[in-house]
């Protein structure tokens, strides 16, 4: 009898069973790893969105006029715009003192969702409007963020593609965006 030589690597046997087991685990990951990057994708949308709300917010307070966040449903963009704040003396531009510099307003600023993201629901209630009604247009509304801190009301739903939905409501009397169901998916 001959002696077996010393055995060295893997048998074939060994390495199906191996492979098997690496396309099992596979196959259960890559669908995850994609649902959690959809959903980074979209929550990160969802903050972007959050935070253009606070600084057309604060924007208005700190520039002591009213600012405008736009939103075009066609699109799926909010853009906001700082307004030029009334002169605060009374004379003439001709006779104003040249020294005096005017204010340099913040630049425009833009978030545009992607195709994967859709804006539903947007309702806006206009505190100007002394009956109370409310605009939910296709085209586009507008939300006006005063000096005080206050707000038009407005509410909407951002959902994904993937199934993922967060409802969006300002509060008129603070200005402040309140984000709820965060973790709710539409059916």
């Amino acid at each position: 009898m001959r002696a077996r030589a010393a055995r060295r690597g893997f048998t074939l046997i060994e390495m199906i069973v191996l492979i098997v087991i690496m396309a099992v685990l596979s196959s259960l990951a890559v669908p995850t790893y994609n649902r959690f990057k959809a959903r980074m994708e979209f929550e990160a949308a969802v903050q972007q969105v959050v935070g253009l709300f606070a600084y057309a917010r604060n924007a208005a307070i700190q520039n002591d006029t009213d600012c405008t966040l736009y939103f075009d449903a066609q699109s799926g963009a909010f853009l906001v715009t700082v307004e030029q704040p009334p002169m605060l003396n009374d004379l003439p531009t001709a006779l104003a003192d040249a020294g005096e510099a005017a204010q340099t307003l913040p630049e425009p600023r833009t978030v545009l969702l992607g195709e994967a993201i859709q804006v539903g629901n947007f309702a806006v209630q206009s505190s100007d409007d002394p009956t109370g009604t409310v605009d939910q247009t296709g085209a586009a509304s507008t939300i006006t963020f005063r000096p005080d801190g206050t707000s038009d009301a407005a509410q909407f739903t951002i959902a994904s593609a993937e199934g993922f939905a967060t409802r969006l409501q300002l509060i008129p009397t603070t200005g402040l965006l309140v984000v709820s169901d965060n973790d709710a998916q539409t059916p």
